[in-house]
Protein backbone atom coordinates (compact mmCIF):
# COMPACT_ATOMS: atom_id res chain seq x y z
CA UNK A 1 0.00 0.00 0.00
CA UNK A 2 1.60 3.69 -0.79
CA UNK A 3 2.79 5.11 2.30
CA UNK A 4 1.00 8.69 1.15
CA UNK A 5 -2.28 6.77 2.21
CA UNK A 6 -3.90 5.65 5.75
CA UNK A 7 -2.04 3.11 6.67
CA UNK A 8 -1.10 1.09 9.60
CA UNK A 9 2.70 2.32 9.37
CA UNK A 10 2.39 5.91 9.36
CA UNK A 11 5.90 7.96 7.87
CA UNK A 12 7.70 10.06 10.53
CA UNK A 13 9.31 13.07 9.92
CA UNK A 14 10.78 14.52 12.87
CA UNK A 15 12.44 18.00 12.42
CA UNK A 16 14.90 20.29 15.35
CA UNK A 17 16.14 22.88 16.06
CA UNK A 18 19.57 23.96 17.73
CA UNK A 19 19.83 25.97 20.95
CA UNK A 20 15.43 27.13 20.96
CA UNK A 21 14.10 27.68 23.58
CA UNK A 22 10.31 27.36 24.04
CA UNK A 23 10.58 30.64 25.76
CA UNK A 24 11.23 31.99 22.39
CA UNK A 25 8.21 31.27 20.39
CA UNK A 26 5.11 32.78 19.89
CA UNK A 27 2.95 29.64 20.65
CA UNK A 28 4.52 29.95 23.82
CA UNK A 29 3.97 32.95 24.28
CA UNK A 30 6.27 35.31 23.69
CA UNK A 31 5.39 38.83 22.77
CA UNK A 32 7.38 39.51 20.12
CA UNK A 33 9.10 36.84 18.14
CA UNK A 34 7.57 35.57 15.10
CA UNK A 35 7.06 32.11 13.75
CA UNK A 36 3.83 31.87 12.33
CA UNK A 37 4.27 28.74 10.55
CA UNK A 38 5.70 26.69 13.40
CA UNK A 39 3.16 28.79 15.63
CA UNK A 40 -0.13 27.35 12.67
CA UNK A 41 1.69 23.63 13.06
CA UNK A 42 1.39 23.70 17.05
CA UNK A 43 -2.30 24.64 16.69
CA UNK A 44 -2.62 21.77 14.23
CA UNK A 45 -0.60 19.56 16.87
CA UNK A 46 -0.56 17.59 20.45
CA UNK A 47 1.54 20.26 22.11
CA UNK A 48 3.39 19.80 25.08
CA UNK A 49 3.04 22.81 27.54
CA UNK A 50 5.80 21.45 30.03
CA UNK A 51 8.63 19.93 28.11
CA UNK A 52 12.62 19.40 29.19
CA UNK A 53 15.79 18.49 27.74
CA UNK A 54 17.70 15.59 29.81
CA UNK A 55 20.35 17.30 28.62
CA UNK A 56 21.04 20.96 27.76
CA UNK A 57 24.07 20.17 25.19
CA UNK A 58 24.07 19.22 22.00
CA UNK A 59 25.47 16.09 22.20
CA UNK A 60 23.99 14.28 25.63
CA UNK A 61 20.51 15.50 23.85
CA UNK A 62 20.98 13.53 20.60
CA UNK A 63 22.66 10.59 22.71
CA UNK A 64 19.20 10.67 24.54
CA UNK A 65 17.20 11.00 21.56
CA UNK A 66 18.21 8.32 19.77
CA UNK A 67 18.90 5.81 22.56
CA UNK A 68 16.04 6.87 24.23
CA UNK A 69 18.30 6.23 27.58
CA UNK A 70 19.42 8.82 30.28
CA UNK A 71 23.37 9.67 30.22
CA UNK A 72 24.07 7.71 33.48
CA UNK A 73 23.38 4.47 31.44
CA UNK A 74 24.62 5.87 27.84
CA UNK A 75 28.01 7.60 29.45
CA UNK A 76 27.18 10.22 27.01
CA UNK A 77 27.37 13.72 29.53
CA UNK A 78 29.53 16.23 27.21
CA UNK A 79 29.92 16.99 23.77
CA UNK A 80 32.10 14.91 21.19
CA UNK A 81 30.80 11.54 22.33
CA UNK A 82 29.21 8.65 20.42
CA UNK A 83 26.90 6.47 20.38
CA UNK A 84 28.10 2.79 21.85
CA UNK A 85 27.93 0.26 19.71
CA UNK A 86 25.95 -2.40 22.26
CA UNK A 87 22.86 0.69 21.86
CA UNK A 88 19.57 -0.23 20.04
CA UNK A 89 19.07 3.00 18.35
CA UNK A 90 15.87 4.36 17.28
CA UNK A 91 17.10 4.09 13.71
CA UNK A 92 17.63 0.74 14.25
CA UNK A 93 14.31 0.16 15.35
CA UNK A 94 12.79 1.63 12.07
CA UNK A 95 15.27 -0.19 10.13
CA UNK A 96 13.46 -3.46 11.16
CA UNK A 97 10.40 -1.99 10.70
CA UNK A 98 10.68 -2.43 7.20
CA UNK A 99 11.18 2.01 7.06
CA UNK A 100 13.61 3.76 4.95
CA UNK A 101 16.04 5.96 7.03
CA UNK A 102 16.94 9.54 6.41
CA UNK A 103 19.00 11.98 8.13
CA UNK A 104 19.41 15.52 7.17
CA UNK A 105 21.68 18.15 8.69
CA UNK A 106 23.82 18.42 11.71
CA UNK A 107 24.60 15.46 13.76
CA UNK A 108 27.32 16.09 16.60
CA UNK A 109 27.41 12.55 17.95
CA UNK A 110 30.89 11.40 17.31
CA UNK A 111 34.25 11.94 18.76
CA UNK A 112 35.95 13.74 16.53
CA UNK A 113 35.72 18.08 16.83
CA UNK A 114 34.23 20.59 14.14
CA UNK A 115 34.26 18.03 11.17
CA UNK A 116 32.33 17.82 8.46
CA UNK A 117 32.40 13.72 7.50
CA UNK A 118 30.50 11.04 9.79
CA UNK A 119 31.71 7.60 9.80
CA UNK A 120 29.02 5.00 8.65
CA UNK A 121 29.78 3.05 12.16
CA UNK A 122 29.00 6.78 13.89
CA UNK A 123 25.63 7.56 12.09
CA UNK A 124 23.13 5.60 14.27
CA UNK A 125 21.58 3.09 12.17
CA UNK A 126 20.50 5.78 9.40
CA UNK A 127 20.65 4.70 6.09
CA UNK A 128 20.26 7.81 3.89
CA UNK A 129 22.75 9.90 5.31
CA UNK A 130 23.66 13.64 4.24
CA UNK A 131 24.71 16.60 6.55
CA UNK A 132 27.66 17.02 8.95
CA UNK A 133 29.25 16.33 12.60
CA UNK A 134 29.44 19.74 13.62
CA UNK A 135 30.62 23.18 12.34
CA UNK A 136 29.80 26.19 13.80
CA UNK A 137 30.05 28.63 10.26
CA UNK A 138 27.81 31.27 11.12
CA UNK A 139 25.45 29.32 9.14
CA UNK A 140 26.95 30.81 5.96
CA UNK A 141 29.33 28.53 4.28
CA UNK A 142 28.27 25.11 5.60
CA UNK A 143 30.33 21.98 4.53
CA UNK A 144 28.90 19.12 4.13
CA UNK A 145 29.02 15.67 2.83
CA UNK A 146 25.88 13.82 0.66
CA UNK A 147 25.97 9.38 1.27
CA UNK A 148 29.17 7.37 1.02
CA UNK A 149 31.79 9.93 -0.57
CA UNK A 150 33.54 11.83 2.31
CA UNK A 151 34.04 14.91 -0.34
CA UNK A 152 33.22 18.52 1.54
CA UNK A 153 30.60 20.32 -0.08
CA UNK A 154 29.82 23.29 0.36
CA UNK A 155 26.67 25.19 0.86
CA UNK A 156 26.22 28.26 -1.49
CA UNK A 157 23.50 30.07 0.78
CA UNK A 158 22.23 30.50 4.49
CA UNK A 159 22.41 26.93 5.87
CA UNK A 160 18.87 26.77 7.17
CA UNK A 161 17.97 27.41 3.55
CA UNK A 162 20.02 25.07 1.88
CA UNK A 163 19.47 22.36 4.50
CA UNK A 164 15.38 22.86 3.43
CA UNK A 165 16.35 22.32 -0.49
CA UNK A 166 17.94 19.13 1.41
CA UNK A 167 15.43 17.64 3.17
CA UNK A 168 12.47 18.70 0.38
CA UNK A 169 14.54 16.84 -2.08
CA UNK A 170 14.92 13.44 -0.10
CA UNK A 171 11.11 13.94 0.67
CA UNK A 172 10.88 13.72 -3.11
CA UNK A 173 12.76 10.43 -3.28
CA UNK A 174 10.74 8.84 -0.04
CA UNK A 175 7.36 9.75 -2.02
CA UNK A 176 8.30 7.62 -4.79
CA UNK A 177 9.19 4.68 -2.28
CA UNK A 178 6.01 1.83 -2.07
CA UNK A 179 7.66 1.92 1.76
CA UNK A 180 7.43 4.26 5.32
CA UNK A 181 9.95 6.22 6.22
CA UNK A 182 11.54 7.91 8.86
CA UNK A 183 13.61 10.62 8.06
CA UNK A 184 15.22 13.57 10.42
CA UNK A 185 15.88 17.03 9.33
CA UNK A 186 18.28 18.49 12.47
CA UNK A 187 19.29 22.21 11.99
CA UNK A 188 21.83 24.20 13.69
CA UNK A 189 19.54 27.05 13.97
CA UNK A 190 19.18 29.43 15.73
CA UNK A 191 22.14 28.18 17.44
CA UNK A 192 24.73 31.40 18.05
CA UNK A 193 26.84 32.77 16.48
CA UNK A 194 23.35 34.04 14.73
CA UNK A 195 23.90 35.31 10.92
CA UNK A 196 20.14 35.65 9.71
CA UNK A 197 19.47 37.29 6.49
CA UNK A 198 18.92 41.26 6.69
CA UNK A 199 15.22 40.87 5.86
CA UNK A 200 14.52 38.75 8.97
CA UNK A 201 17.37 40.69 11.13
CA UNK A 202 15.75 43.45 9.99
CA UNK A 203 12.27 42.75 11.92
CA UNK A 204 14.39 43.74 15.09
CA UNK A 205 17.06 45.12 14.66
CA UNK A 206 16.76 48.81 16.49
CA UNK A 207 13.20 47.61 17.72
CA UNK A 208 12.55 47.90 21.36
CA UNK A 209 13.32 44.60 22.14
CA UNK A 210 10.56 42.14 25.02
CA UNK A 211 13.45 40.94 27.07
CA UNK A 212 13.16 38.43 29.78
CA UNK A 213 13.17 40.06 33.29
CA UNK A 214 16.17 38.67 34.60
CA UNK A 215 18.07 39.12 31.35
CA UNK A 216 21.65 41.27 32.77
CA UNK A 217 22.24 44.17 29.77
CA UNK A 218 25.83 44.39 30.73
CA UNK A 219 26.62 40.94 29.77
CA UNK A 220 28.38 40.24 26.50
CA UNK A 221 28.59 37.31 24.50
CA UNK A 222 32.17 36.77 22.98
CA UNK A 223 31.48 33.68 20.36
CA UNK A 224 33.09 30.25 20.05
CA UNK A 225 36.88 29.23 20.67
CA UNK A 226 36.51 27.83 17.34
CA UNK A 227 35.21 30.90 15.45
CA UNK A 228 35.70 34.98 16.06
CA UNK A 229 36.26 34.18 19.75
CA UNK A 230 37.38 37.62 20.00
CA UNK A 231 34.22 39.40 18.40
CA UNK A 232 31.74 40.62 21.68
CA UNK A 233 28.45 41.85 20.99
CA UNK A 234 26.34 43.11 23.38
CA UNK A 235 22.87 41.64 24.57
CA UNK A 236 20.60 44.14 22.42
CA UNK A 237 22.63 42.80 18.86
CA UNK A 238 22.77 39.19 20.44
CA UNK A 239 18.81 39.41 21.00
CA UNK A 240 18.23 40.81 17.69
CA UNK A 241 20.37 38.21 15.73
CA UNK A 242 18.55 35.55 17.73
CA UNK A 243 15.46 36.21 17.13
CA UNK A 244 15.68 37.51 13.51
CA UNK A 245 17.26 33.56 13.11
CA UNK A 246 14.69 31.97 14.85
CA UNK A 247 12.26 34.34 12.32
CA UNK A 248 14.52 32.69 9.42
CA UNK A 249 14.09 29.10 10.50
CA UNK A 250 10.60 29.46 10.90
CA UNK A 251 10.19 30.15 7.23
CA UNK A 252 12.40 27.60 6.28
CA UNK A 253 10.30 25.05 8.02
CA UNK A 254 7.21 26.22 6.47
CA UNK A 255 8.33 25.64 3.07
CA UNK A 256 9.07 22.07 4.01
CA UNK A 257 6.25 21.88 5.32
CA UNK A 258 4.41 23.15 2.23
CA UNK A 259 6.60 19.91 0.58
CA UNK A 260 4.94 17.58 2.91
CA UNK A 261 1.44 18.80 1.64
CA UNK A 262 2.43 18.96 -2.10
CA UNK A 263 3.35 15.26 -1.82
CA UNK A 264 0.32 14.13 -0.34
CA UNK A 265 2.31 13.18 2.53
CA UNK A 266 0.84 14.87 5.47
CA UNK A 267 -2.48 12.27 4.74
CA UNK A 268 -0.19 9.70 6.54
CA UNK A 269 2.71 11.55 8.51
CA UNK A 270 3.08 12.19 12.01
CA UNK A 271 5.33 15.31 12.21
CA UNK A 272 7.39 16.24 15.44
CA UNK A 273 8.97 19.19 15.90
CA UNK A 274 11.49 20.39 19.10
CA UNK A 275 14.95 21.34 19.61
CA UNK A 276 17.87 19.99 21.89
CA UNK A 277 18.27 22.85 24.10
CA UNK A 278 17.43 26.82 24.78
CA UNK A 279 19.60 29.43 25.19
CA UNK A 280 20.17 31.70 28.33
CA UNK A 281 20.27 34.53 26.26
CA UNK A 282 21.46 37.22 29.28
CA UNK A 283 19.32 36.04 31.96
CA UNK A 284 21.18 35.98 35.08
CA UNK A 285 24.16 37.24 33.43
CA UNK A 286 25.12 34.10 31.67
CA UNK A 287 24.34 32.98 27.61
CA UNK A 288 24.53 29.67 26.17
CA UNK A 289 23.25 26.62 27.96
CA UNK A 290 24.99 23.30 29.93
CA UNK A 291 22.64 24.74 32.99
CA UNK A 292 18.69 23.81 34.52
CA UNK A 293 17.43 27.28 34.20
CA UNK A 294 14.22 26.79 32.53
CA UNK A 295 15.93 29.62 29.80
CA UNK A 296 18.07 26.08 28.71
CA UNK A 297 16.32 23.48 29.83
CA UNK A 298 12.11 23.68 28.32
CA UNK A 299 11.97 22.86 25.07
CA UNK A 300 9.22 23.34 22.53
CA UNK A 301 7.46 19.77 21.47
CA UNK A 302 4.47 19.73 19.64
CA UNK A 303 3.09 16.25 17.46
CA UNK A 304 1.30 16.07 14.09
CA UNK A 305 -0.94 13.22 13.67
CA UNK A 306 -2.76 12.73 11.37
CA UNK A 307 -5.65 11.62 13.56
CA UNK A 308 -5.65 14.80 15.59
CA UNK A 309 -8.05 17.09 13.74
CA UNK A 310 -7.36 20.07 15.99
CA UNK A 311 -5.06 21.30 18.51
CA UNK A 312 -4.78 19.41 21.94
CA UNK A 313 -2.60 21.41 24.81
CA UNK A 314 -0.79 18.88 26.96
CA UNK A 315 -0.40 20.09 30.84
CA UNK A 316 1.53 16.52 31.52
CA UNK A 317 5.27 17.23 31.92
CA UNK A 318 7.65 15.62 28.95
CA UNK A 319 11.44 14.94 29.02
CA UNK A 320 13.37 14.24 25.65
CA UNK A 321 14.09 10.53 26.93
CA UNK A 322 10.12 10.47 25.63
CA UNK A 323 10.65 10.92 22.44
CA UNK A 324 11.51 7.39 20.98
CA UNK A 325 9.26 5.28 22.69
CA UNK A 326 6.16 7.90 21.84
CA UNK A 327 7.45 7.95 18.01
CA UNK A 328 7.72 4.01 17.89
CA UNK A 329 4.24 3.77 19.17
CA UNK A 330 2.28 6.65 17.34
CA UNK A 331 3.87 4.49 14.22
CA UNK A 332 2.87 1.06 15.88
CA UNK A 333 5.97 -0.53 16.18
CA UNK A 334 6.77 -2.99 18.85
CA UNK A 335 8.46 -1.23 22.19
CA UNK A 336 12.01 -1.04 22.57
CA UNK A 337 12.98 -2.74 25.87
CA UNK A 338 15.55 -1.18 27.09
CA UNK A 339 14.01 2.44 26.60
CA UNK A 340 13.79 4.41 30.06
CA UNK A 341 10.84 6.76 28.83
CA UNK A 342 6.92 7.02 28.79
CA UNK A 343 5.56 6.24 25.26
CA UNK A 344 3.06 9.23 25.09
CA UNK A 345 1.20 7.90 22.02
CA UNK A 346 -1.77 7.19 23.80
CA UNK A 347 -2.20 10.44 25.45
CA UNK A 348 -1.47 12.12 22.14
CA UNK A 349 -4.66 10.08 20.21
CA UNK A 350 -6.84 10.20 23.51
CA UNK A 351 -6.85 7.16 24.74
CA UNK A 352 -7.98 6.19 27.95
CA UNK A 353 -5.94 5.32 31.13
CA UNK A 354 -2.81 6.76 29.09
CA UNK A 355 0.66 6.79 31.07
CA UNK A 356 2.27 10.09 32.30
CA UNK A 357 5.04 10.82 33.91
CA UNK A 358 5.31 12.15 37.62
CA UNK A 359 9.12 13.67 37.50
CA UNK A 360 10.88 14.75 35.36
CA UNK A 361 14.80 14.36 35.45
CA UNK A 362 17.89 16.50 33.52
CA UNK A 363 21.89 15.41 33.98
CA UNK A 364 24.97 16.83 32.85
CA UNK A 365 28.82 16.26 34.66
CA UNK A 366 28.26 18.41 37.55
CA UNK A 367 24.83 18.81 38.13
CA UNK A 368 21.50 16.67 38.21
CA UNK A 369 17.42 18.06 38.65
CA UNK A 370 14.59 17.05 39.65
CA UNK A 371 11.07 18.49 38.70
CA UNK A 372 8.09 17.45 40.15
CA UNK A 373 4.83 19.87 39.42
CA UNK A 374 5.99 23.31 40.18
CA UNK A 375 9.11 22.22 42.29
CA UNK A 376 12.43 22.18 41.05
CA UNK A 377 15.28 21.37 42.38
CA UNK A 378 18.80 21.02 41.42
CA UNK A 379 21.46 18.78 43.23
CA UNK A 380 25.01 17.10 42.88
CA UNK A 381 25.06 14.37 40.58
CA UNK A 382 24.68 11.72 43.39
CA UNK A 383 22.34 13.64 45.29
CA UNK A 384 24.36 14.34 47.91
CA UNK A 385 23.65 18.32 48.16
CA UNK A 386 20.92 20.67 47.09
CA UNK A 387 22.00 23.42 45.21
CA UNK A 388 18.94 25.32 44.09
CA UNK A 389 15.70 24.68 44.93
CA UNK A 390 12.91 26.78 42.93
CA UNK A 391 9.13 26.69 43.26
CA UNK A 392 7.80 28.19 39.56
CA UNK A 393 4.55 28.74 40.31
CA UNK A 394 5.28 31.76 42.22
CA UNK A 395 9.22 32.17 40.81
CA UNK A 396 8.85 31.51 37.15
CA UNK A 397 12.35 33.52 36.39
CA UNK A 398 14.21 31.52 39.56
CA UNK A 399 14.73 34.76 41.13
CA UNK A 400 14.53 32.87 44.80
CA UNK A 401 16.91 29.90 45.55
CA UNK A 402 14.95 28.51 48.97
CA UNK A 403 17.93 25.87 49.70
CA UNK A 404 18.17 26.91 53.50
CA UNK A 405 14.73 27.83 53.76
CA UNK A 406 13.55 25.62 56.84
CA UNK A 407 9.57 25.70 55.90
CA UNK A 408 10.99 23.72 52.57
CA UNK A 409 12.83 21.05 54.07
CA UNK A 410 10.39 18.62 53.90
CA UNK A 411 10.25 18.87 50.18
CA UNK A 412 13.88 18.91 49.21
CA UNK A 413 14.26 15.96 51.46
CA UNK A 414 11.47 14.04 49.72
CA UNK A 415 12.51 15.52 45.88
CA UNK A 416 15.95 14.27 47.30
CA UNK A 417 14.99 11.00 47.97
CA UNK A 418 13.09 10.24 44.75
CA UNK A 419 16.35 11.22 42.68
CA UNK A 420 18.32 9.10 44.76
CA UNK A 421 16.18 6.27 44.05
CA UNK A 422 15.80 7.31 40.27
CA UNK A 423 19.30 7.20 40.73
CA UNK A 424 20.08 3.48 42.01
CA UNK A 425 17.34 2.51 39.41
CA UNK A 426 18.85 3.83 36.56
CA UNK A 427 22.33 2.65 37.59
CA UNK A 428 21.03 -0.74 37.83
CA UNK A 429 19.71 -0.72 34.11
CA UNK A 430 23.14 0.70 32.42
Amino acid sequence: MPHTENNARPNLLFIFADQLGSAYMGCYGHPQVRTPNLDRLAAESAMFEKAYTVCPLCTPFRGTLFTGRYPVQTGIYTNWQRIGDNEKTLANCFNEAGYSTTYVGKWHLSERKHTTWVDHKDRGGFKDFVGWDNGHARHIGQKYFDGDSPEELIMENHESDDLTDIACERLDRRAKEDKPFCMFVAYQAPHPYCNPPEEHLDTYRDKPIAYRPTVDHDTKFSGYGNLDSSETIGVKEWTERYFGEITHLDAAIGRLLEKVGELGLDKNTIIVFTSDHGDMGGCHGRFEKSVPNEEAARIPLFIRHPQITGGLRISAPASSVDFMPTVLGLCNLAPCPTTEGVDYSALILGKDGAPERDTVIMQLTDWSCIVRGDDKLTLDPEGEQAKSFFRLSSDPYEESNLVGNPDESGTIGELTALYRQWLADAKSRA
